[in-house]
């Protein structure tokens, strides 16, 4: 078993050390850019080079960071034990620091696009970058979230505690809020194009956006549905108290209350 790694090369600038079984890092290179010590037994980094743009130190037992550098870029730190974080270098784009023990995160820095926090006890959430696109933050114990960036796209905030969900921006296309505790949705973008909604409380759903492909509302309270899009491609409301459970059942319910309808809605039976 290797527990240790000697390194004789100081013009190397990309190094992987994953899958080695090492304890610990030996003294890194200064001119390193991109440091992968993933999968192995490690509990603490060594001092990490101002010169690094990317770490990967995911699936070890680390249970502290050092100091990051500020040309950081990307941190994926996911599956150890971390229960906080350092100071977040303003470069950084991308933090995946999922199935730890955080229960905060610290300031996140203006150039983040993707955040990846999920597994972890956070019971809310910092500030978000305007320039987030991403985020991740499933299975925490979140009340409410935060104002939501104008770029967000993907937004996964399921088996948390929340209640209400804040305004939605025009730019999102899916959205996971399964398994929560909320009883209304907010106004739903028209960039939307799948939507989660299943294990909740809702009694009714807003106005669907004409360009939603997959609607799930399974096990809720719902005893009727806004009129579904025509280009809606999957439907699961089961579990509710409407007299169908899927778009084949809509369809067929829709004709027979709607018959004046069908041929203009051009529905295939």
């Amino acid at each position: 078993m290797i527990t240790k790694f000697k390194i004789y090369e100081n013009n190397i600038t990309t190094l992987n050390l994953s899958h080695q079984n090492l304890t610990e890092l030996p003294k890194l290179p200064d001119n390193i850019t991109t440091l992968n010590c993933s999968n192995n037994q490690l509990t603490k980094l060594s001092k990490l080079s101002n010169n690094l743009k990317y770490l990967h130190c995911y699936n070890n037992q680390l249970d502290e960071l050092p100091e990051l550098p500020d040309n950081l870029k990307i941190l994926h730190c996911y599956n150890n034990q971390l229960d906080e974080l350092p100071e977040l270098p303003d470069n950084l784009e991308i933090l995946y620091c999922s199935n730890n023990q955080l229960d905060e995160l610290p300031e996140l820095p203006d150039n983040l696009e993707k955040l990846y926090c999920y597994s972890n006890q956070l019971t809310k959430l910092p500030k978000l970058s305007n320039n987030l696109d991403s985020l991740d933050c499933y299975s925490n114990q979140l009340t409410k979230l935060p104002k939501l960036p104008s770029n967000l796209k993907y937004l996964n905030c399921y088996n948390n505690k929340l209640t209400k969900m804040p305004e939605l921006p025009n730019s999102l296309e899916v959205l996971y809020c399964y398994n929560n505790q909320l009883d209304e949705l907010p106004k739903l973008p028209d960039s939307l194009e799948v939507l989660y909604c299943t294990y909740n409380q809702l009694t009714k759903l807003p106005k669907l956006p004409k360009n939603l492909k997959e609607l799930h509302c399974y096990n809720n309270q719902l005893s009727e549905l806004p009129e579904l899009p025509d280009g809606l491609k999957l439907l699961d409301c089961h579990y509710n108290k409407l007299p169908y459970n899927d778009l084949k059942g809509y369809k067929i319910w829709y004709a027979k209350t709607y018959p004046d309808r069908v041929e203009a809605k051009k529905y295939n039976l």
